[in-house]
């Protein structure tokens, strides 16, 4: 689950590059609420002004049902609750294509099974952190996505106690569904944003390419600023950052990012990245995994895998006041620093 603060920031942004804007030709639409623990931000273009609220309305209940741990009955929660599940939900089994897939290309650095870690260290659907994680070489042993068997629309596991986790993607993804459904429609300039992810196509009302902005990373409640603005021409966007859902306990500060390798939350300079591609759930998976892994090893993974269309930029703490920054290539030419 994604911090509400973020997405309010913004969308701060986006109206000072739609605001003050000429009529234009085509009629544009905004719809927003919650959904997912968060808050969402929609406009879309339609010559047959269409109001899409309750059929998207619809569709967060359709992912909350399948995907969310949050909902009480979903198939998530049925699935962790069993020993295996048999569905033909396309929503379930979609999701379980994709988290394999980056748990592949990532080497098992982003993990869907991390749940026992999650829990263990209080970042799961209980509403108080705390963190139960004397038997912390044991649950590790429940991590893994080998430990998944997948097959015949049925998704068992291999021992009990091994749970799934979407977290870390189920944002991105709805974002995804969502575009599918404009796609589906005729929409042909839309900006969706979920919890901060986003996924932009077309033209922004004044005609342009969507501007998005990445927020610094502050830990100071209610104190929002802009780190950069990015220009996303039908791409997505995704930030993931330490300094967003964590909690201090006995003076050491938890992160909710946990590396499945060592089975504790990361502890490493990095605060923030941010990720543009070409579908939001992927933009949002690699935010965790580039989180997990530090700037070298993320910097080096995307040179070496230019297949994927990653692009990143990184905000860490230096060893002074402030922040250092990189980039790589690909963010050079749609984003400027502020």
């Amino acid at each position: 689950m994604k911090s509400v603060r973020y997405s309010l920031f913004f969308i701060v942004l986006l109206g000072l590059t739609t605001n003050c804007q000429q009529e234009p030709e085509i009629p544009y639409y905004t719809v927003e609420g919650e959904a997912q623990g968060t808050t969402y931000h929609i406009t879309y273009s339609d010559n047959q002004e269409r109001n899409f609220q309750s059929r998207l309305d619809s569709l967060f209940d359709r992912v909350n049902h399948s995907l969310s741990t949050y909902h009480e009955g979903s198939l998530i929660n049925q699935f962790n609750q069993a020993m295996s599940l048999e569905t033909e939900d396309p929503l379930f089994l979609d999701m379980i294509k994709q988290s394999g897939e980056v748990y592949r290309q990532s080497e098992g650095a982003f993990d869907t099974t991390v749940m026992p870690l999650v829990k263990a260290w209080g970042f799961g659907p209980e509403k108080e952190p705390e963190q139960r994680i004397e038997n912390l070489d044991s649950l590790r042993q429940l991590v893994g996505f080998e430990h998944l068997k997948i097959g015949n629309g049925q998704i068992g596991k291999d021992r009990e106690g091994v749970q799934l986790d979407f977290n870390a993607i189920a944002q991105g993804y709805t974002v995804d569904l969502i575009a599918d459904f404009f796609e589906e429609n005729g929409v042909e300039n839309y900006m969706i944003e979920l919890g901060g992810e986003v996924l932009t196509k077309g033209k922004n009302p004044r005609g342009r390419i969507w501007t998005l902005g990445i927020e610094q990373p502050l830990e100071i409640p209610g104190i929002q600023r802009l780190a950069a603005k990015v220009e996303l021409k039908n791409q997505a966007l995704a930030t993931s950052g330490s300094y967003r859902k964590f909690y201090v306990k006995d003076g050491v500060k938890y992160s909710h990012t946990i590396d499945p390798f060592l089975g504790h939350p990361v502890t490493h300079s990095l605060l923030s990245v941010s990720v543009v591609t070409d579908n939001c759930a992927k933009a949002d998976a690699f935010a965790t995994v580039f989180m997990v892994w530090g700037v070298e090893k993320s910097r080096a993974f995307i040179s070496e895998h230019p297949e994927l269309n990653l692009h990143a930029y990184f905000i860490s703490a230096s060893k002074g006041e402030g922040w250092e920054i990189e980039m790589t290539e690909g963010m050079e030419g749609i984003l400027e620093e502020v």
